[in-house]
């Protein structure tokens, strides 16, 4: 399909199962495939093909009960996320997950024109919940990787690289803290190409949990936010190769707990950098992190905070 004024394919008050097979679509003048006012459609099933040159996002769908997005490459989606999920999923409780993205490719989000705002990679929206994003790829593009404001929340073997800004924004975490499954779980992931002043993870609310993933460029993993809503980030097997910050806490409003374990924190990129860098009345607790002489300072606690727990100092760095 091709060249259409509008979405490419546009369903509307679904109530059953929606499997469209393998989609080919380019050069529309709205969205490649728009779900919308579904009233939570039964299920809904994309596998295969490519979404390419769309004026607006590349995949939206509303209120989706259930589905999936398999092995689909999106290209240069103008005005658009490559994939926004809004109200998608209700989670149970348990480890299931309502929807998939697996496999799929998202490039060259956005047009540059900051005009119309910096539209994100993927987009999992408006409580989105029961999520997992799996073995897919998200290059370039104007805004965040991936935009979170939801629960129940999985990023697993993917890759983000040079986005805009951050790789991956967890604007809102519903979970509660005694979740189980509830909090956004970023695991064995990859996030490249971030700018100086951008981060790879950057969280407003928690709970986060960050396992046996890979960060290079900017701030790796930024906290902003108030209370203690960071009693409940956990980060665990990280590597973080950082030109900014490898953890930068601001705005929390002091009397909060991150722990951090089995981390890595190096510069190879060049210019100054801090492993751990405090701006409110916070404590770091873990066990079994390093930090490289390659980073010019440990720890900043300027501006307030404490650093505890087990940290190796290769270069004779050293906390407060």
């Amino acid at each position: 399909m091709q060249n259409t004024s509008a979405a490419g394919v546009n369903l509307s008050d679904a109530d059953s199962r929606i499997d469209l097979g393998q989609v080919d679509i380019s050069s529309t003048g709205g969205e490649g495939v728009s779900l919308s006012n579904a009233n939570q459609v039964g299920s809904f099933h994309i596998s295969g093909g490519t979404i390419m040159d769309t004026d607006l996002a590349g995949v939206d769908l509303t209120n989706v009960s259930t589905g999936s997005i398999n092995g689909v490459a999106i290209d240069n989606a103008l005005r658009g996320s490559g994939i926004r999920l809004s109200g998608v999923g209700s989670f149970d409780g348990s480890a299931t997950n309502d929807f998939v993205i697996d496999g799929v490719t998202i490039s060259n989000v956005g047009d540059t024109d900051s005009t119309n705002g910096a539209p994100n990679g993927m987009e999992l929206i408006s409580d989105t919940q029961a999520v997992r994003v799996a073995n897919s790829t998200i290059t370039g593009g104007e805004g965040n990787g991936i935009e979170i404001r939801g629960m129940a929340i999985d990023i697993v073997n993917t890759t983000i690289d040079s986005p805009g800004s951050d790789g991956i924004h967890v604007g809102l975490s519903d979970g509660s803290i005694g979740d189980t499954y509830g909090a956004v779980n970023i695991i064995n992931s990859t996030i490249t190409g971030i700018n100086q002043s951008e981060s790879g993870v950057e969280i407003s609310d928690g709970p986060v949990r960050i396992d046996a993933t890979t960060i290079s460029g900017g701030v790796g993993v930024a906290l902003f936010g108030s209370g203690t809503i960071f009693n409940r980030v956990e980060l665990d097997g990280l590597t973080m190769d950082v030109n900014n910050a490898g953890l930068l806490v601001s705005g929390t409003g002091g009397g909060a707990e991150v722990t951090v374990d089995n981390t890595t924190i190096r510069n190879t990129q060049g210019g100054s950098s801090d492993a751990f860098r405090l701006a409110d009345n916070i404590t770091i607790g873990g066990s079994g992190n390093t930090v490289e002489s390659s980073v010019s300072t440990a720890c900043d606690t300027t501006n307030a905070g404490t650093v505890t727990g087990s940290i190796a100092y290769n270069g004779g760095n050293s906390c407060p």
